[in-house]
């Protein structure tokens, strides 16, 4: 990311990477002080490049023209919140409890400390909004012990706070205001480092919720889970997101450890859901030891810490994501996930060998550089995902026709019932820029055949298809 040849001095500096940005992250809060979310006071002068005070809100004009709005909810009394926590980085901050069940659900979590307000007690979302946005060369202390010089993956991108996740728990019902919440808000992109084990279906209150996300032009990054490495773990397998696998950072000095490898504990796919012809996860990123903010009292010193878990995946990749939509403003989710899946690389297993199970790596591991000005696209759209939705659930959206989901125009292609029989795979690809692509596909132990060997585009924006035919 940093050094001359890197991604943030392409991009015109670490300091403006994904400025006019706007990330949600769904999660257990934020602590303000820390200087990874250090940011000017907001005034009431309107300005095109910085957030501002509008009648009680806080509004920001953004990369794609669009003005995200924002509210700083200080929460209850006495909650270690306060309006001006919110500021030039962090320009939103809700929370949300809504506790059916007869107080038990707040006095459980009083009882764990936890403050009714958008400060964070655990320090888990304070890790995973640093990790995606944290400010540039961040100083940083674990233990009151010097720990070097922290950036988020797109420092310029700022931050909107939905609490929804309390000590032990994360209630459906503010997972679900949370996202809606940040759709209204005008959010580019939500980080969603939560989730279960063993997902069963894609269709979920959940799901649908980040569909009409999506729809809005919402880039969604989803943690795969901690399940791993047992088979058919992982949560979050609908197609409109992106669901992300935990990897290691690169030691040099080890052997066998130049490339990335697969935690063990990283959640598996296939997913058990209603169809088999999705592949999850899309892609892996650095999840072991990840150094970012943590949580502090409001009057305690700031602290950082390391922490593990496709959660800490998860923001590298919604980080990512920022930075393309920084540089490409009116990129859709479909182009976005596009871009960071073609232009990823295996990863290895324990013995050095290379990793090519994408239910266990997805498409591999991120690669910035080449992430950020890919060749060609997969797109697919709002009304796709409808007739997806269709085909697994019928008549949810009428007048839709249903699309079976191997023809979703993914940079992923799932058969699950490729021994029965030749099947037909169509894929379309949008040019980014002018230039002539070779075909090529490898895929041992089956028959499989492309119509063509290469497509040429003279302009950006063409669209070109091609067919595959598997056969057993």
């Amino acid at each position: 990311m940093s050094g001359q040849n890197g991604l943030w001095n392409k991009l015109g500096g670490a300091k403006e990477a994904g400025k006019g940005i706007v990330l949600g992250d769904i999660d257990s809060g934020i602590t303000p002080e820390n200087p990874a979310f250090s940011g000017e006071k907001l005034i009431s002068n309107p300005s095109d490049n910085k957030p501002y005070l509008d009648n009680g809100m806080i509004k920001y004009k953004k990369a794609d023209g669009q003005t995200f709005t924002g509210i700083c909810d200080k929460g209850e009394p006495d909650q270690q919140f306060s309006t001006d926590d919110c500021t030039t980085k962090i320009i939103s901050a809700r929370w949300y409890l809504k506790d059916t069940l007869g107080g038990f659900l707040r006095e459980l979590f009083e009882g764990l400390g936890e403050k009714f307000s958008p400060r964070d007690i655990g320090g888990h979302g304070s890790h995973t909004a640093s990790i995606a946005t944290g400010n540039y060369n961040t100083e940083t202390t674990v233990d009151n012990e010097n720990a070097g010089k922290m950036s988020g993956v797109a420092p310029g991108a700022k931050i909107a706070v939905y609490k929804a996740c309390w000590a032990i728990l994360c209630p459906e019902s503010g997972t679900l205001s949370a996202i809606d919440q940040a759709t209204k808000d005008g959010v580019d992109a939500i980080n969603y480092s939560i989730g279960s084990e063993g997902v069963t279906s894609t269709v979920t209150p959940t799901d649908m919720a980040f569909l009409n996300a999506a729809n809005a032009g919402i880039f969604i990054a989803a943690a795969a889970g901690n399940s791993g490495p047992d088979a058919s773990s992982l949560d979050h397998a609908a197609p409109w997101y992106t669901t992300v696998a935990a990897s290691t950072i690169p030691e040099a000095k080890k052997p066998n450890t130049p490339v990335p490898q697969i935690a063990d504990f990283s959640s598996r796919g296939p997913a058990k859901t209603e169809t088999s012809d999705i592949i999850k996860p899309d892609i892996a990123a650095p999840g072991v030891n990840i150094l970012a903010a943590v949580n502090n009292t409001k009057t305690g010193e700031t602290n950082f810490g390391y922490l593990s878990g496709t959660s800490m995946a998860t923001p590298h990749v919604a980080g990512l994501a920022m930075l393309y939509q920084y540089k490409h403003p009116n990129a859709t989710p479909a182009e976005v996930k596009s871009a960071i899946m073609t232009s990823a690389y295996n990863t290895l297993d324990i013995d050095g060998e290379e990793v090519t199970d994408p239910f266990v790596q997805g498409s591999g591991n991120i690669d910035p550089l080449k992430a950020i000005d890919p060749g060609l696209v997969y797109l697919n759209t709002y009304n796709d995902w409808k007739g997806y939705v269709n085909y697994i659930s019928p008549n949810s959206y009428p007048k839709v026709q249903p699309l079976n989901p191997r023809d979703l125009n993914l940079a992923s292609i799932g058969v699950g019932d490729v021994l029965a029989g030749k099947t037909k795979i169509v894929r379309k690809v949008t040019a980014k820029r002018a230039g002539i692509y070779n075909l090529e596909f490898k895929l041992p132990g089956f028959g499989m055949t492309v119509n063509k060997e290469k497509l040429v585009f003279t302009q950006a924006g063409e669209t070109k298809e091609f067919q595959i035919t598997f056969a057993p």
